[in-house]
């Protein structure tokens, strides 16, 4: 046993051992302001020896003298602790900021010395100081850049604008963040603006709109862009810019109107024209050259006539004036009819319609024949040496489809990366259509109204085939849905599998996708994925079928950032056999923002032994 004696010495002993070994720094000061005592780590944080530190007055070290008045003057006749805020001079000149913890112990009111704990916040403090600094520098270069800059809380609220803002609205910040600035957008403008930044903030997708915007008491066309900041699978801000785009809007309006006015004027004597060729072609025998070149003339003159249709559709859909009307109609009848329209003008192919959808469809009846009649224009176009052309129409899914196959030239894969750009960038006017014409632009316009989709399949020399598919309803259907939210997930177009073996989702797409089934399957794999802590994924495009393309800006700039934050670092993906499918998972890598090594395969061998085997190395982006 220890008697008392010895218990009080071994507890003295120990609790200065404690002290002075403590990684935290200690130091007691006298009631004059001379340092009595420091720990190995008060010494060591300040570089002095206790010769040199020892004796010396506090206020020597201080680079701040208020923080002496904080730690000394503050302290009240009672012993309590007190916190401040202090920079400490080092041996070497350096300054080392800290927090002080302080209390002073009394004697009849009299202050005997003060006990001090320093901790060095010196690191925390400069991260503080660079994060200020950068709030400075970006907040200058904001305010020098020519656009509008603003940023935006994840409800949509502003909570930021450069000077230029405040410059071309002539308000204060005040009057325009919050839901201020919806106030200097044109009226007529407003309700699509606010329509499209809804929908952004509910589905995470960048915002693009085109708006008139109140500029010194003028309003000017701008377009509005946004991308959001994801961390932890969370939106947390927005950042946007408003461009001036006024004086380019303007040119495209003088454009339009030049080309409605333009096509008005031609058609009447182009109609004049017409009539006179077939009435000449009454006057004379069939059999004749006469009769021969006037069938030729009136052929080119339909063909005029439907260049300037083309035309002003364009220069209505760019006005916003394209008008449709939705009614009910059976669907296999607007295809034979749409056949027999063009059959009169046909003498080197025949049309044969394999089969047909007999359904009742509700859009626009004109508008849908319009997209039969380019497509078959297309295909009799560009098989000059074919004879047969073929339709079909089935339906799959809940949707119509449509193929019109041609024999003829085909298209090479790089022209149709071509036409993937242009059909999914609208904003790029029609003539940029290289080699298809203003047709198929217009097209595209149309089956988009009707919330469809378009796709190509193409050899060259083999022939192409032309497809369009459209929802039989706007709604989607109710899926049946199997899963146990941790592991797997199995509904009508995405089969998921946590595969524990290989610490890996395993994914399987299937039929068409649209924008809106890929944000759903890609939003459970990314809780599977969060909640397995895994980090690579075989995703599995074999039996994905037509064109999914509207959501691969989503997938790369949005999905794939919240998958790397998850943990995501390595996405194995295996090609859809429809081009246009692949050409969406192409372009989703293309923008894809983050690290997230990805590489492509055409099986599901070759790319689960690159996923098992891959190292990878950091910063690296795409494979």
């Amino acid at each position: 046993m220890i008697n008392n004696d010895t218990a009080d010495i071994f507890k003295a002993e120990s609790i200065q051992d404690f002290i002075d070994n403590a990684t935290i720094g200690i130091h007691s000061v006298d009631g004059t302001g001379k340092i009595i005592y420091a720990n190995k780590a008060e010494l060591k944080l300040l570089g002095y020896d206790a010769s040199e530190y020892l004796g010396r007055n506090i206020q020597d070290f201080h680079a701040d003298k208020d923080s002496i008045e904080n730690i000394f003057l503050k302290l009240t006749g009672v012993s309590e602790v007190k916190e401040h805020p202090a920079k400490l001079i080092c041996k070497d000149g350096s300054i080392k900021h800290v927090l002080i913890n302080s209390s002073g112990y009394y004697q009849n009111g009299t202050l005997i010395h003060t006990r001090c704990f320093t901790r060095d916040i010196t690191e925390h403090f400069k991260d503080k100081s660079a994060l200020k600094e950068s709030k400075v520098n970006m907040r200058f270069m904001a305010d020098t850049m020519p656009q509008q800059v603003w940023t935006a809380r994840p409800d949509g609220s502003l909570d930021y604008v450069n000077k230029r803002v405040t410059e071309n609205f002539e308000s204060s910040v005040e009057e325009i963040i919050g839901e201020g600035w919806i106030h200097f957008v044109h009226s007529q403008d407003q309700d699509n603006c606010i329509e499209r930044w809804k929908s952004s903030l509910q589905s995470g997708e960048p915002y693009q709109v085109e708006f008139r915007l109140k500029v010194n008491e003028e309003y000017r066309w701008h377009l509005g862009r946004a991308i959001p900041l994801v961390i932890d699978g969370s939106i947390v801000k927005w950042f946007g810019t408003n461009t001036d785009i006024h004086e380019h809007k303007v040119s495209e309006e003088k454009k339009d109107a030049f080309i409605s006015i333009a096509s008005h004027e031609l058609k009447t004597p182009l109609t004049n024209i017409k009539s006179f060729v077939q009435l000449a072609k009454r006057t004379i025998e069939p059999s004749g050259k006469a009769f021969e070149f006037l069938t030729k003339a009136d052929n080119h003159v339909l063909n005029l006539q439907n260049l300037i249709s083309d035309l002003l559709d364009v220069s209505k859909f760019n006005a916003g004036m394209l008008t449709y009307n939705f009614s009910d109609f059976n669907f296999a009848d607007l295809v034979s009819e749409s056949i027999e329209a063009i059959k009169p003008g046909l003498t080197t192919h025949k049309i044969i319609l394999e089969n047909h959808a007999d359904v009742i469809f509700n859009g626009d009846r004109f508008r849908i024949e319009q997209v039969i009649a380019n497509f078959l224009s297309n295909a009799l176009k560009y098989s000059p040496d074919a004879d047969t052309v073929i339709v079909r129409t089935a339906i799959e899914e809940g949707n119509i489809v449509v193929e019109i196959q041609d024999f003829g030239i085909g298209i090479p894969e790089e022209h149709l990366s071509k036409i993937f750009e242009r059909f999914y960038r609208v904003d790029n006017t029609s003539m940029k259509f290289q080699g298809l014409g203003l047709g198929l632009f217009i097209s595209s316009v149309i089956i988009k109204r009707h919330q469809g989709s378009f796709w190509i399949e193409s050899k060259p020399g083999a022939g192409s085939t032309f497809h369009f598919l459209l929802p039989l309803t706007l709604s989607q259907p109710d899926l049946d849905i199997e899963t146990d939210n941790e592991t797997f997930y199995k509904s009508d177009f995405i089969d998921i599998k946590y595969n524990n073996e290989l610490k890996q989702l395993d994914v399987n797409w299937t039929g068409f996708q649209n924008i809106d089934t890929v944000k759903a399957g890609g939003m459970v794999m990314l809780q599977l994925l969060k909640f397995n802590g895994c980090a690579k994924v075989l995703n599995d495009n074999t039996f994905v079928k037509g064109n999914w393309s509207e959501a691969a800006d989503w997938a790369g700039q949005v999905w794939f950032p919240m998958m790397e934050e998850a943990g995501l670092e390595v996405f194995a993906w295996i090609y859809s056999p429809i081009t246009f499918s692949a050409l969406a998972a192409r372009k989703s890598v293309n923008v894809m923002v983050g690290n997230v090594v990805s590489r492509f395969f055409t099986s599901t061998q070759e790319a689960q032994i690159w996923l098992s085997s891959y190292t990878g190395s950091p910063g690296q982006k795409k494979g």
